[in-house]
């Protein structure tokens, strides 16, 4: 065995085989896959013969596949919300996620539903993890009759993970807020939210932006709601949820929020937003 010198500067030994040298071996211990040993920089990534099986993140999709909408999303009625609630989650299956590092979501408004004649609607939403934050405003949907849902377009509709998979590893708090149509206000909305969202630094999606702090997206939209004078503030819903919940929301999941009330003299509504969320999680080489 002789010394060499690594790439990095640090020297190495290199092993005499059969008359001549191998590979100089760097890290402080020599490695060579295949020598049934998992030694040096070797892992069950970069040589499966020696390290074995990595463990598996069986609670989440892999994020080294693609991670788009979910075709069959299933539903999670402990998150369905009606009033005001605290904290959610409580019913979350119960998953071995030891082997898996924090979910990385994306979470958006698929649909809304009018059980009355409603007209047209809007939304804009806000989250935060209590490190980041983020806002979207909806398109208008069409006018609703009894009965009718609109479904937004999931290029529109994101409002966490808008830019890319949010890590997400604390609860996060949604507030969902929703006016009907009256006068031209969306398009004021749109252009408050747009401007104090780039004051605030915010990252720009197609109808939402995201911020590197918590607060920043409810400061933007408490703006846009400023200038919605005309349209009817009838939804105002907030839902924390658990933690400890979230790596299941990875797997394609949705959850409605309901509201209904009275919205002046003969006049009632009656709406069901649709929520859905889907994501990944990385796999632990080392569980912990």
């Amino acid at each position: 065995m002789t010394s060499c010198s690594c790439a990095d500067g640090t020297t190495g030994t290199q092993s005499c085989v059969n008359g001549s040298f191998g590979d100089c071996q760097c890290g402080g211990v020599a490695s060579t896959c295949g020598d049934s040993k998992c030694t040096g920089t070797e892992t069950c990534l970069s040589c499966h013969d020696d390290c074995g099986d990595c463990p598996q993140c069986n609670a989440a999709p892999s994020c080294t596949d693609a991670v788009g909408v979910p075709a069959n999303p299933s539903h999670r009625v402990d998150l369905d919300k009606g009033i005001m609630s605290t904290v959610d989650g409580g019913g979350a299956p119960d998953v071995d996620d030891h082997n898996c590092k924090e979910p990385q979501l994306r979470i958006r408004a698929a649909s809304i539903k009018a059980s009355k004649d409603s007209g047209a609607l809007y939304c804009i939403i806000t989250a935060s993890d209590g490190t980041n934050s983020e806002v979207a405003i909806t398109t208008k949907t069409k006018d609703l009759k009894d009965g009718e849902t609109n479904y937004f377009d999931p290029t529109v509709g994101v409002f966490w993970g808008q830019k890319a998979l949010v890590k997400t590893s604390t609860n996060l708090t949604i507030t969902y807020d929703c006016w009907h149509v009256g006068s031209d206000a969306w398009s004021k909305a749109l252009s408050a939210l747009s401007s104090g969202a780039m004051m605030a630094g915010g990252i720009a999606g197609p109808y939402g932006w995201a911020f590197g702090a918590a607060g920043a997206a409810a400061a933007a939209a408490a703006s846009a709601a400023a200038s919605t004078s005309g349209d009817d503030h009838l939804f105002n819903m907030q839902q924390t949820i658990d933690r400890k919940t979230l790596i299941d929301l990875t797997n394609g999941r949705t959850w409605d929020i309901h509201e209904s009330g009275s919205c002046g003299t003969f006049c009632t509504f009656d709406w069901t937003l649709t929520v859905e969320s889907w994501g990944c999680a990385d796999v632990k080489l080392s569980p912990g």
